[in-house]
């Protein structure tokens, strides 16, 4: 049986086995690499973290579009045939009455189409 004595700043190791050898003198090997392995992690870290920051301004901008989601103030299901939509409290998609006229017009569901007319029926 094969017996060596490792040390480092933890203290010694006895190991005794030619396999325990091999993995001594791997782990002693990636304690010498690690620094230089922990640089090539910051770059890579310092990269990912610059296309993410991109990413989510991107992404910010999409969604604060005229018609992106955060623009989004409701969503109504169309019946099949004349909705109308407007602040009176007659129609069938309400608005609040300071954001909006009295009635705006309505939507016309038919055969899967949606079509819009201005000013009411």
């Amino acid at each position: 049986m094969l017996t060596c004595v490792y040390a480092d700043n933890i203290g010694e190791w006895r190991i005794r086995s030619t396999t325990n050898v091999r993995n001594a003198i791997s782990a002693a090997n990636h304690r010498r690499c690690q620094g230089r392995l922990h640089n090539a992690r910051s770059a890579v870290d310092h990269a990912y973290a610059a296309a993410l920051e991109e990413w989510r301004t991107q992404r910010d901008s999409e969604l604060r579009r005229p018609d992106g989601w955060l623009s989004l103030a409701g969503l109504f299901w169309l019946s099949a045939g004349r909705s109308s939509f407007g602040s009176a409290p007659d129609n069938d998609i309400i608005f609040p009455a300071d954001k909006a006229a009295p009635v705006i017009g309505d939507f016309v569901l038919e055969n899967g189409q949606v079509r819009r007319n201005s000013g009411g029926y």
